[in-house]
């Protein structure tokens, strides 16, 4: 087992998102892989960043969640988790 996600979900409609990351957690569980992955939000049109310049921020400030007893928890940091293992 990795001591971290190896799994990224884009969110396409930030209104949405719960219903989007949960369907992705089943996805993940019903290919018998742990319901853990980064997400990675959408640039709002506000930011005036180009796509490559969200994405580079998006690197270093995605959350990684974790879906348990149906409820999603923020991971801690990657730091902590492969100190962990």
């Amino acid at each position: 087992m990795t001591a971290t996600p190896t799994s990224k979900l884009r969110i396409i409609n930030p209104d949405d998102a719960d219903r989007e990351m949960r369907a992705y957690a089943q996805r993940l569980q019903d290919a018998e892989e742990r319901p853990w992955f980064e997400v990675r939000w959408p640039n709002p049109s506000y930011s005036g960043k180009t796509y490559e310049e969200w994405e580079a921020d998006q690197e270093g400030t995605y959350d990684a969640v974790e879906l348990i007893d149906g409820e999603f928890h923020t991971l801690p940091p990657y730091a902590e988790l492969e100190a962990a293992q």
